[in-house]
């Protein structure tokens, strides 16, 4: 393993979901901004206008996202992982997720 490489990822459906919906949403906006740009130049620049917005809102989905990983903070090898009992359970802020030496 190296250093900063992801050593815990945690699952959070609506997280995943926000991020994919997010994503078709910035798509879907940009095909209709495709579709009038030679049409309907005014509506146009309104769309665009409203491009960084979307862009916002993924930005802050995969931020969130990225929250879900945990870097190893040195490099070496996993002596101890996850333990098989403790998947899906809340873990208590500092407690020990995995060992690196």
């Amino acid at each position: 393993m190296q250093p900063g490489e992801p050593l815990v990822r945690l699952s959070n459906d609506l997280v995943v979901e926000s991020v994919t919906v997010a994503e078709a949403n910035l798509a879907s906006h940009r095909l209709r901004m495709d579709a009038l740009r030679e049409r309907d130049p005014a509506q146009f620049r309104q769309l665009s206008a409203q491009l960084p917005a979307l862009q916002a809102v993924l930005d802050d989905a995969q931020s969130r996202a990225d929250e879900l990983q945990f870097p190893s903070p040195v490099g070496g090898v996993v002596v101890q992982g996850v333990k098989h009992s403790d998947i899906g359970r809340f873990m208590i802020p500092g407690a020990p997720l995995a060992m690196v030496v």
